[in-house]
């Protein structure tokens, strides 16, 4: 997605259309990276793991509204089903959590309330949402929980929430909130429903006009009030762990300075995320609520993979909980509706097609060379993977499905001289004992710049000069973490309410190992192109980190196949000793009845899930890019390799949004091509990232 948003902003230059190229080049058949995806076995979605884009990507959603209109497909391809970005993407509310009570597992879903915004919108400020409005939203967060919970069942109902400040009913000073304040103290619940009011519309003039201790003490006193209030019951403890954890983040803001702080959160990024929570006096209950635990779960926050090893920056914890809770635009989360390669990667490669940009398929990056002066890059050495059948000017790597055009699971064997046996070998670094062409592109002869857009993981295999000579990059591939994953997705005959699914259509986490997030994507049924008579009645995609020491080299050709082998065991073990808890209907004499599976080929028991499809994200560019303490300061800035003709860009980047996900990668791409345009980094980029987070013009 880096790569393509550069290629995107670039093709749009005039001075690059009129007088220059543009070339990508992808190993494989398909494009996406992380977020690639094909259609199988009767159109059905194959999917690299869970993607689901939120409400506050502003910059991924621009992206593609400006794609499907120029793409203006109800013109050019009236019988496509995905004409428009509204086609392609589909608000969804409902996010559940799972918790271990008392008396064992339970599910709380929180119905975040929609608002008329929309993502990527032409209109969305550039600004920042500063510090200071993320104190205001949080506060916010805590009123409209209050004012829900007389008409709300919390623990295993649903909560409604709201992302809205709303406008302030009357003028408040300071003092009026500090007395307010107090009363919340001594007072009941309804009091403290009213000091919520005033703090929110007290809490701007907050850093100017209030000593910092004297606000600092006012939540002590009322985070003790909460917990004599509210750690009652297992329903209450849910609302206190929530009221604990937005009162103790919003002490911590104040008390740690980072209103005033020209660093903003990212002045707390050496501090891992938990640690700063009790720093600042949080109730031991709530670092295992499934507040937090979904957070670090969202982030795949755990190092090599290991659950008994959660680490992720206070910092950056802190600022993606404003951004997702408080910042969304339309919905918190927004469901694709189809595959991520049929509603963003296909439409990508066609748009960028019409605009003149070139794509070489079937190139694997082996090296990046450097000139003698150590100034530029000299050479970029390539491997062909596959040779084009006489006649075939480029690959064309999309197919129909549905009248959506896809990239299918295999390649076009009808464009190639020879066919491609493991298709999905290609895509991995355990390709490279195949014999491939060599392709040799020079400097000032084949391009002028480069924008890497393979992810970190892939430097130590692509970029052994560049390492020899900077210690910077030496130092990012040591101290940048990455993590496998593992993702299994499930089609069975029942529906959701049949199978005892809480809540159809929301996405859970939180849940066990080794699958704690689980997503409804029953709504893909209608695009998939299943038979009638054994059409599923649900889909459900599952994933987690895959715990691992790191990829071995490219000579290891045993061990990918050796790790699909572990996402299958653990898919069994999951099945048959977890899966009861969240869908009791998958159950038949006490065990998972794997005849509920689609399976075309009617296998029996466990071998059935042969039929399904599962995937071990281990390859080097697969690994998820963690935001562990203290390593912001070893990401290079996309304009910053150290080399005059090579621009970075990836989610492993020093782009302000320093977390993995689609939005850093947007954000990442579009600096790229800003720094080769020689424009300013942060120009026709919204969200103010790099002004909140302390990675923006001051450095």
């Amino acid at each position: 997605m880096a790569a393509l948003s550069a290629a995107w902003r670039l093709s749009h230059d005039e001075t690059i259309r009129s007088g220059g190229s543009i070339t990508v080049y992808q190993r494989g058949w398909r494009l996406g990276g992380k977020g690639a995806s094909s259609r199988g076995l009767h159109g059905r979605i194959e999917e690299h793991g869970l993607h689901v884009w939120l409400g506050y990507y502003d910059n991924a959603f621009r992206v593609m509204r400006e794609c499907y209109a120029e793409l203006n497909r109800q013109q050019t391809d009236p019988a496509c089903p995905i004409a428009t970005w509204r086609d392609a993407f589909s608000p969804s509310d409902a996010v559940g959590l799972a918790t271990r009570g008392s008396h064992g597992w339970a599910e709380w879903t929180a119905l975040f309330s929609s608002n008329h915004d929309e993502p990527g919108a032409p209109t969305i400020s550039t600004e920042s949402m500063s510090p200071t409005v993320f104190v205001s939203r949080a506060l916010t967060l805590l009123k409209d929980f209050f004012a829900s919970l007389p008409n709300s069942s919390v623990d295993g109902g649903r909560v409604v929430m709201s992302a809205d400040p709303r406008p302030p009913g009357r003028n408040t000073t300071v003092s009026s909130l500090i007395d307010l304040g107090r009363r919340a103290v001594d007072a009941a619940m309804a009091v403290t429903l009213e000091a919520m009011h005033l703090s929110i519309n007290g809490v701007r003039s907050l850093p100017e006009t209030l000593p910092t201790s004297e606000a600092v003490s006012l939540l002590e006193s009322f985070r003790s009030r909460l917990s004599q209030l509210m750690r009652r019951t297992e329903g209450s403890s849910r609302m206190f762990e929530l009221l604990d954890l937005v009162a103790t983040s919003v002490r911590g803001i104040l008390a740690d300075g980072l209103l005033t702080d020209p660093r903003g959160f990212a002045a707390v990024n050496g501090e891992e995320y938990r640690d700063w929570l009790r720093r600042h006096g949080a109730a031991e209950e709530t670092f295992e609520s499934p507040l937090v635990v979904g957070v670090y779960d969202l982030v795949f926050g755990f190092r090599h993979g290991d659950p008994t090893l959660p680490s992720f920056a206070a910092g950056t914890g802190l600022f993606l909980s404003a951004k997702i809770f408080f910042d969304y635009k339309g919905s918190i989360f927004w469901k694709m509706q189809a595959g991520m390669g049929d509603v963003v990667f296909a439409p990508l490669y066609q748009a960028l097609r019409s605009r003149g940009v070139r794509f070489e398929f079937f190139h694997d990056v082996r090296e990046l060379t450097i000139s003698a002066d150590g100034q530029n890059v000299e050479t970029v050495l390539l491997s062909r993977q596959a040779a084009l059948r006489s006649g075939v000017g480029s690959y064309e790597p999309l197919m129909y499905f549905g009248g959506v055009p896809c990239f299918p699971d295999a390649p076009d064997a009808t464009q190639l001289v020879d066919p491609v046996d493991q298709p999905r070998m290609l895509e991995t670094l355990w390709c490279r004992d195949r014999s491939g062409t060599p392709v040799e592109l020079r400097h000032n002869i084949d391009f002028d710049v480069v924008v890497f857009g393979l992810s970190v993981g892939m430097v130590p295999f692509t970029c052994g000069p560049i390492l020899e000579y900077d210690q910077r990059w030496r130092s990012m591939v040591r101290k940048i973490g990455t993590v496998a994953t593992q993702s299994v997705q499930l089609w069975l005959h029942p529906s959701e309410t049949e199978l005892g699914w809480a809540h159809p259509g929301s996405t859970l986490t939180g849940y066990v190992k080794p699958f704690d997030t689980v997503a409804s994507m029953s709504h893909l049924r209608p695009v998939e192109q299943w038979p009638d008579n054994s059409s599923p009645g649900s889909i459900f995609y599952f994933c987690n980190t895959l715990p691992d020491d790191g990829p071995p080299g490219p000579d290891d050709q045993q061990y990918f196949g050796h790790q699909q082998d572990r996402v299958r065991r653990h898919a069994v073990q999951f099945f048959e000793h977890d899966l009861a808890r969240l869908m009791p209907g998958s159950q038949r004499d006490g065990a998972f009845a794997w005849d509920l599976l689609v399976d075309p080929s009617d296998a029996a028991g466990a071998a059935r899930l042969t039929s399904q499809y599962w995937t071990a994200n281990v390859d080097p560019s697969d690994r998820y890019v963690q935001s562990l303490p203290g390593t912001d300061r070893y990401r290079l800035r996309p304009d910053d390799s150290g080399f005059a003709n090579l621009f970075l860009a990836g989610d492993w980047t020093d782009c302000g949004l320093n977390a993995g996900c689609i939005e850093a990668a947007a954000v990442s791409g579009l600096q790229a091509a800003n720094a080769v345009l020689g424009r300013g980094r942060w120009d026709s980029i919204s969200g103010g990232w790099g002004p909140l987070v302390g990675t923006g013009a001051d450095r």
